[in-house]
This record gives structure tokens, C-alpha cells and sequence, in this order.
């Protein structure tokens, strides 16, 4: 590069701003044009600084060694007119830093020295010493930002590993828990008028253990789902998605009529299959069918979706870092959850998973639990205490 092209591209940048011609002159003159090739250092982190460089072409790559291994990681690159190795100067330190040429480097080499006797003879050359100190200062401001965003993302990664390991506590004791109660309660189960009856007590003491899991974990109740942000968007969906679903299950319980055995002789509409109705009258059957819809609509729905979209889903799709996070999230909370309908039948729980994904799908869109608890009482509802499966 041709000393007159040097000195426009002096005459440009802001840290000679208050330089005269004669003044930049004077200044290239004290100066050593370098040539770098890709791959060479022009400052090692360890070393005595003597001199700093201003970047004319190129572009360089800064690293600094990890004390584990000594590895060079890179930190950031600097293009035309930049500069390297000035720190030294200022705080007359070793270098905190690496610079190696990218790509074939021009520089002007300043030795501190040369640059220390032009500021003493030419009060002038201290307005360079003011724009290095300044621009330092600004980037200490931005460091300092970027050291809060690192603490916070931090924070919030501590918590997502507490959360974790809460969890994984969590699951592995309801898990254990419930079979031991699927045991016990097997031969209970025959003798009690609806399956909701015995439900309804697992299920309080599934959220009672949840509330101490979300106490455990720190993280705010919208987290899972206990909010009303997007609420009502999430009612829109929850009714206008569900509606075809149900049209379609009078299809397909008759496709089951007339291909499954065990469905032959059973008729399109049973309301009353999941009351037990061996020692109810007619009228203790309805009584009992109203208390069993209520007990469904207004406490075991919530509580499952609680449960299973609220502790299972949420703090699974956080866990997880795939780009698949959200289905692997439905698909694992639903194996879990679906394990208590194991107390009917292996084939209502069987049927229970596929409204199950359903569900998870609808509480990923939106993250509120009001929308797919709507959603899986009217689903719910027509399945079980209408047409009846």
C-alpha cells in the first residue's frame, strides 16, 4: 500500500480525527509498514508488549488459551483500520490475548516508545491516548452487559438443572409409588360402582405431590401451565380442533362393532360402561352416572392435565435440546400418565394415548392448561360417558 493511500486511510478513521496532515505525517513517519501472512502471530498472550499495530488489510483472529488443555479459543476478529496490541501500552501489562492473521495482513507497527516521545513533544498526539482510553471504556461498559446476560442465562441454567434433578426424584417416586397402588388396588377395583371413584383419590394425592414438586423447583406456576395468558385463543382451538374428533368416534366405534369380537354385541351409545352395574338399580345408576360426569369434569380432567401437561410436558420440553423436543415431550409424559388407566383395562389405556398426544399437542401451542382441559372434557366426555368405549 502507497504512503498516500496510508495516510487517506489515517486521515479517515476517528482516532486521528484531530490530527493535521503534517501532524499524520509526522506520525507515519515514527511508524514500521509489516506484512503478515495467514497464520501468523503478530502478539502472543504471555508476552512483554513493545509495540501496537493499526490494521491497513486484512483481517485478524483473536484467541485466548483455555488454562485446562492451553487450547486457543477464539474470541473475536478485527477488519481494516483496528487496533492490536494497544492494551499493552496503556496498562503496561503482559498481552491478555493472541492476535494470527486470517488472511495476508498489512499493518502499521508503533512502537510504544516512539509513540510516548511524539505525545510529549505534541500535545496533539495526546488526543489518541484520549480515543484508545475512551473506546476502552465503552467496551468495559459492554463487557459489563454481557457479563450480567452470562450470569443470568447461568441462573437460569442452574435452575433448569435443579428443576432436573427435582424431577427426575419426582417421577422415579410416583412411578414406584403407582405400582405398588396398581397392585393393591386390583382386586378393589371390581367392586366399586365407577372408575372415577378410585381415580379421583390417586389423583389428589398426584397433586399434592405436584405442589411440593413445583414449591421444589422455584420456577413460577405459569411454567406449567397455570395461566391465563393466550386464553382465549386456547378455548377457540380446544373447542374448534376437538369437534371433528368427536364426529368421527360414532365411525369408529361402529368400525369396531363390526370387526373386533369382543365389540359385536355392543351397542353404538353405552353411557354407563365405566359404572359397574351389578348391585345399582336404574335409578342409583343415573345417580351415580351424574356424580361420576361431575367428578370427571370438575376434578379428574384438571387434575390429569395438571399432572401429566403441567409436571411431565413442561419440564420436559425445557430439559430436552432437540429440535424434536416438543413431540418427545408428549410422547414421554403420555407413556407416563397412561400407565394409570392400566387400572381399568390394558385396552382403555391403549385408546386413552391417542387422544393423549392430542392433547400435549394442543398444550404445546400454547403453554396454558385452559384450552386442553376444555378440550379433554368435551373428548372426554362423548367418549366415555356417551358413547362409551
Amino acid at each position: 500500500m502507497e504512503r498516500d493511500s496510508i495516510l487517506a486511510l489515517l486521515r479517515e478513521n476517528p482516532i486521528f480525527k484531530n490530527l493535521t496532515l503534517s501532524h499524520l505525517t509526522q506520525f507515519l513517519d515514527s511508524c514500521q509498514k509489516k506484512h503478515f501472512n495467514p497464520g501468523d502471530y503478530l502478539i502472543h498472550e504471555g508476552e512483554i508488549g513493545k509495540h501496537f499495530f493499526i490494521l491497513l488489510d486484512g483481517k485478524i483472529a483473536f484467541t485466548k488459551k483455555n488454562p485446562e488443555n492451553q487450547q486457543e479459543l477464539p474470541i473475536f476478529t478485527l477488519s481494516e483500520m483496528q487496533l492490536i496490541g494497544e492494551m499493552s501500552w496503556l496498562d503496561e501489562e503482559p498481552r491478555s490475548v493472541s492476535a494470527r492473521a486470517l488472511t495476508s495482513v498489512e499493518v502499521l507497527q508503533v512502537d510504544y516508545a516512539d509513540m510516548d516521545n511524539l505525545i510529549k513533544k505534541i500535545p496533539e498526539f495526546y488526543s489518541i491516548f484520549r480515543y484508545i482510553t475512551k473506546n476502552l471504556s465503552l467496551n468495559l461498559r459492554k463487557a459489563n452487559d454481557i457479563v450480567v446476560k452470562t450470569m443470568i442465562k447461568h441462573l437460569a441454567e442452574y435452575k433448569i438443572r435443579n428443576m432436573m434433578g427435582v424431577f427426575s426424584g419426582y417421577a422415579i417416586i410416583m412411578l414406584s409409588f403407582y405400582s405398588f397402588l396398581l397392585y393393591g388396588l386390583n382386586s378393589f377395583f371390581h367392586s366399586v360402582s365407577s372408575t372415577t371413584f378410585i381415580g379421583v383419590p390417586i389423583g389428589i394425592f398426584f397433586l399434592i405431590s405436584f405442589i411440593i414438586f413445583v414449591k421444589c423447583t422455584n420456577m413460577p406456576w405459569r411454567f406449567f401451565g397455570i395461566t391465563t395468558d393466550g386464553w382465549k385463543k386456547a378455548m377457540f382451538e380446544g373447542i374448534v380442533f376437538t369437534i371433528p374428533i368427536i364426529l368421527f368416534l360414532p365411525i369408529f366405534k361402529l368400525i369396531l362393532i363390526a370387526t373386533v369380537p369382543s365389540y359385536q354385541s355392543r351397542m353404538l351409545f353405552e353411557p354407563y360402561t365405566d359404572l359397574n352395574l351389578l348391585n345399582l338399580d336404574n335409578g342409583h345408576i343415573k345417580i351415580t352416572w351424574m356424580i361420576s360426569v361431575m367428578l370427571y369434569i370438575f376434578i379428574s380432567v384438571p387434575l390429569q392435565e395438571l399432572i401429566v401437561r403441567g409436571g411431565c410436558q413442561s419440564p420436559l420440553q425445557e430439559f430436552l435440546v432437540s429440535k424434536y423436543k416438543n413431540i418427545i415431550a408428549i410422547v414421554i409424559s403420555n407413556l407416563i400418565f397412561e400407565t394409570q388407566h392400566l387400572i381399568i383395562s390394558f385396552r382403555y389405556a391403549l385408546l386413552a394415548l391417542i387422544p393423549g398426544f392430542y392433547f400435549g399437542w394442543l398444550y404445546s401451542r400454547h403453554h396454558t392448561l385452559i384450552g386442553v382441559i376444555l378440550a379433554h372434557i368435551l373428548l372426554g366426555f362423548f367418549g366415555t360417558w356417551v358413547i362409551g368405549f
